[in-house]
């Protein structure tokens, strides 16, 4: 009890003001000790830990941007892959329409020629239709090599 009445009669405003000088001390000291660090070049533990963290996460930065510049590379030679094997491929097609035409066509005369059509030769020809159509070409081989080679007597 003789503690609060001592405090009562000092005065709750003196302490209130006391603890605020108090704490003010304490923040002019804290910012007098930064500044003093930086005038000196004084460096703390966490200083140097933070400086060590931020060349890290500069280096990782780093990789990064060369992992993404790989990523670039490897998808643009993927890309210009795929247009090459597309226009590969549209070549291809064209050339087995035209090689397809052309064996179709030889086999439709030879088998006209003759008169008749033999079972092996009509197996081929009918395989061979179906290659051409399955790779875009059907308008010659519908239209008149088909019909004419089917309706040959089979020897």
């Amino acid at each position: 009890m003789d503690y609060l009445h001592r405090v009562m009669e000092v005065g709750v405003s003196n302490i209130l003001l006391d603890i605020l000088v108090v704490v003010a001390s304490l923040l002019f000291v804290v910012k007098l000790l930064q500044e003093c660090k930086k005038v000196f070049g004084i460096k703390t533990v966490i200083d140097t830990d933070k400086e060590d963290y931020e060349e890290r996460l500069c280096k990782v930065e780093e990789k990064i941007k060369e992992l993404e510049m790989a990523d670039n590379e490897i998808l643009n030679t993927l890309k210009s892959i795929q247009t090459s094997t597309d226009e590969n491929n549209e070549l291809n097609r064209h050339y087995i329409i035209a090689n397809g035409r052309s064996a179709l066509y030889r086999m439709h005369k030879e088998f006209m020629e003759q008169g008749y059509v033999d079972k092996e030769g009509l197996t081929t020809f009918v395989e061979l239709g179906k290659i051409y159509e399955k790779s875009g070409g059907n308008d010659v081989y519908h239209d008149k090599l088909y019909p004419e080679v089917t309706s040959l007597p089979v020897r």
